[in-house]
């Protein structure tokens, strides 16, 4: 729900409520071979299979209260947001159950644009957001379920842009950014009792940073030719972390991060027949 006001003033606003519920619920039936593979009777023998069910019951509500406020002077807009988040999470399983778990965080920004004219703007913006944290069932050295926790992942965003038309055919857009990771949340691996499981957990502290820009051109009335380009590097900060490959703890400091594509870039030529 939005509320906000209207008209041609310097001042402009807008508040809000939001609210979301989700119960995820998924039952799994896991069937594990304990026998000798390269005996063929063991793989006929019922008695060599083990089986474990699990019926995952999530329970989360979220509510939020957020607010944005501008304000134009000559060529300058400046413009500031909040928004207070509260996150309720539990999670249930016949072999395990956990209490309800809590997470409130605030995500902020602040933005400044400049007007070089009606179609050339110029804009700097910071902002803090995050990712909730919340509440996953894992399983221990012995296969049995229990309720991992893991916290927020949080992030400093800063921008610095340019966004421009021509002609009225012409569109020049172009950005360049640093993102300032806090507790990046992953799938790991943990070393407990000699044996390997798997984790949702934080990680660690990254940095992106990068660029991108997006060009389009209106050719005719009827044909559109759009492109666009970004680079980013993801670099990890002091992250402690054990190698699978080199069996041995290492840390993560000064490699790339996954999940962040080098180089990105697309080209395209829209045609629109009336």
């Amino acid at each position: 729900m939005r509320l906000a006001n209207t008209g041609d003033g310097a001042l402009k606003w807008l508040v809000g409520l939001f609210a979301q519920a989700n119960d995820p619920s998924v039952f799994t039936n896991t069937v594990s071979f304990n026998g000798d593979p390269s005996n063929p009777a063991s793989l006929g023998d019922p008695t060599q299979y083990s089986a474990q069910n699990t019926d995952v019951v999530q329970r989360h509500r979220e509510y939020a209260l957020f607010g944005n406020v501008s304000y134009s002077l000559a060529k300058w807009t400046f413009e500031t947001g909040l928004r207070a988040d509260y996150n309720n999470s539990s999670l249930q399983d016949p072999i395990y159950a956990s209490p309800a778990s809590s997470m409130a965080r605030s995500p902020a920004e602040v933005s400044v644009s400049y007007h070089v004219d009606k179609d050339v703007m110029g804009y700097a913006t910071i902002s803090r957001g995050f990712q909730p944290g919340d509440l996953v069932e894992e399983f221990n050295v012995q296969g049995n379920p229990y309720a991992g926790r893991y916290r927020p992942e949080t992030t400093w965003n800063y921008e610095l842009g340019l966004k421009s038309t021509f002609f009225d055919r012409l569109r020049f857009n172009a950005a360049v950014f640093y993102i300032d990771y806090r507790d990046r949340l992953f799938q790991t691996v943990a070393l407990e009792q000699n044996q390997f499981v798997q984790l949702t957990k934080n990680i660690g502290a990254s940095r992106n940073y990068g660029g991108e820009f997006d060009f389009s051109a209106r050719l005719t009335q009827d044909l559109l030719f759009t492109a666009s380009f970004g680079v980013t590097k993801a670099i990890w900060g002091n992250v402690p972390y054990f190698d699978l490959d080199l069996n041995q703890p290492t840390n993560l400091s000064g490699r790339t991060a996954p999940y962040a594509p080098d180089y990105q870039g697309s080209v395209s030529l829209d045609c629109r027949i009336t």
